[in-house]
């Protein structure tokens, strides 16, 4: 019967584990979203012309 319980242990374990790491993910498209909005914004207040290479661009420097 320990074996079982080690087994549902761990696929316990697995679930949670998964979980956190698709929070993860979520949380790293959402700090993305806003950091490429306000790229843009920021260009656009500067009458900057928003193209896919300044952007590019922009974000690399912000790292």
């Amino acid at each position: 019967m320990s074996n079982n319980s080690e087994i549902n242990s761990n696929h316990s374990n697995l679930l949670i584990a998964q979980k956190r790491y698709q929070q993860k993910n979520a949380y790293d498209i959402v700090t993305r979203q806003h950091v490429l909005e306000e790229i843009i914004f920021n260009l656009k207040s500067e009458n900057i012309s928003v193209t896919p290479k300044i952007v590019l661009e922009k974000m690399k420097e912000k790292g």
